[in-house]
């Protein structure tokens, strides 16, 4: 494995070039998820961030997992936004999302 500075450097000269999906894909390899979750949400690219956010640590990851969730409801996606807020265990934001998409019957179920 190439070193993470190595790496960082590589994915910035790429995002700096507009090869955007390389510069994600290095900065990922460099463990440096938030920024490959920036510049998937910047373009909309919700199945790459998705895919992110399915192999983050629930624990370990917190704020890149909420950064997910916030492109996801950003873009109206219920599901991904679900998921996400699942992983985290956030209720709150869960019932927040439901309402706000006016996803009645699963805002009931979770009331219940």
């Amino acid at each position: 494995m190439l070193d993470p500075i190595v790496l960082i450097k590589q994915a910035e000269y790429e995002r700096d070039s507009g090869n955007w999906k390389e510069a994600a894909a290095l900065y990922q390899q460099a463990n440096k998820h938030k920024e490959a979750i920036e510049i998937f949400g910047k373009r909309q690219n919700l199945d790459s961030i998705m895919e992110i956010c399915r192999n983050l640590d629930g624990q370990k990851h917190k704020a890149e997992i909420e950064l997910c969730a916030k492109f996801f409801r950003q873009a109206g996606h219920h599901t991904f936004a679900k998921q996400a807020y699942l992983r985290l265990g956030d209720l709150k934001a869960l019932m927040s999302l439901h309402v706000e998409l006016h996803k009645w019957d699963e805002a009931m179920m979770l009331s219940k």
